[in-house]
C-alpha cells in the first residue's frame, strides 16, 4: 500500500513539474511581440540609395566646423568611402560642406550621429561625436566596403 501512495505522490510531482514547466513555455510565448518589426530604408526614394553612405549629424556650429576642417583634409578617404555628411537645423538636413538644402530625405534621425548605409539601413547611432577616423574604421568593417577598398584612390 505504501508503494502506491509513493508512486501517487510521485505522478503529482511530475504533473505537478509538467504544468509549472508548460505554463512558464506558454508565459514565454505570450510576452513576444505579436509582430515582427520591419526595418526602416532611410534613403529609400532618396538620391543616396546605392549611392552614398550618409552620416547624419545633429551638432552645434562649433562641432559642424570641426568636422567640416577635419574632411576636408581627409577628402581623398570621404571620396573613397562614398561618405556624404549631413547636419540637421530645423528639422531639415543640410550638406555639411557647403550648408545648402538637401531634400530628398524624408526621415529625421533624433541621434547625434547617424550612419546610413548605401543600402539604405541604419548602421550606427550615437549621441557622441567622434573622430572621422572611428567612423571610418566603422564603415571599413562593412561587408560592402570590404569588396571596395580594390577600388580605393591612394590617398596622402
Amino acid at each position: 500500500f505504501k508503494f502506491i501512495i509513493l508512486v501517487m505522490n510521485l505522478k503529482k510531482n511530475c504533473l505537478f513539474v509538467f504544468f509549472v514547466c508548460l505554463f512558464s513555455f506558454f508565459k514565454e510565448v505570450l510576452a513576444i511581440h505579436h509582430h515582427p518589426r520591419l526595418p526602416i530604408n532611410y534613403l529609400e526614394n532618396s538620391i543616396f540609395f546605392g549611392e552614398k553612405r550618409v552620416v547624419f549629424m545633429n551638432i552645434s556650429k562649433s562641432e559642424a566646423l570641426r568636422l567640416k576642417n577635419e574632411i576636408e583634409q581627409k577628402k581623398c578617404e570621404v571620396e573613397n568611402r562614398k561618405i556624404v555628411f549631413l547636419y540637421k537645423k530645423n528639422n531639415e538636413y543640410f550638406y555639411l560642406k557647403n550648408d545648402q538644402k538637401e531634400s530628398s530625405l524624408t526621415y529625421i534621425l533624433p541621434s547625434k550621429v547617424s550612419i546610413v548605409g548605401l543600402d539604405g539601413f541604419l548602421k550606427f547611432s550615437n549621441n557622441e561625436i567622434q573622430s572621422l577616423d572611428q567612423y571610418f574604421t566603422f564603415i571599413d568593417q562593412m561587408p560592402l566596403r570590404n569588396k571596395e577598398k580594390q577600388f580605393d584612390k591612394t590617398c596622402n
